[in-house]
């Protein structure tokens, strides 16, 4: 079940031109979870359902250690997903290259404290089918 509270939808955001998403679509990212940690230190474990990825970040005072954010994703080519989402607000964004065969992430982002985040991580752990899932745990323990 996804935990809605930590699904961050309800963030206003900035007037935009309407989006421009198009081309091929997968669901191959769907049930997979990944932990890694980048070169520069940073560490997520990241879980994927139909409409959210879900990741971890630093605990919050209400106790959040994850949350869920809309997503987009393609098949690069077989093994290589490319996926995408915004911070809440349109605040930054993230864009992740995941290569299973070579168990490594590449990530492109403008981050919500507006950092800028271009590292590669080897990928420590991946699981699929949903097995150790975010969603599944408690968000505020």
């Amino acid at each position: 079940m996804v935990p809605e509270k930590n699904v961050l939808t309800g963030v206003p955001e900035p007037p935009h031109p309407q989006d421009k998403v198009s081309g091929p679509e997968c669901t191959g990212m769907v049930g997979r979870t990944f932990k890694y940690t980048y070169s520069s230190g940073l560490h997520f474990r990241i879980s994927f359902d139909e409409k959210y990825a879900f990741f971890t970040v630093p605990r919050q005072s209400d106790g959040t250690w994850y949350i869920g954010r809309p997503y987009q994703q393609r098949e690069v080519r077989p093994g290589v997903f490319l996926v995408h989402w915004f911070v809440p607000g349109r605040a930054g964004h993230v864009a992740l290259v995941f290569d299973i065969e070579q168990k490594q992430v590449d990530a492109a982002a403008l981050l919500h404290d507006k950092s800028e985040l271009f590292d590669r991580a080897k990928l420590d752990e991946m699981y699929e089918n949903g097995e150790n899932a975010l969603w599944k745990e408690n968000p505020r323990i």
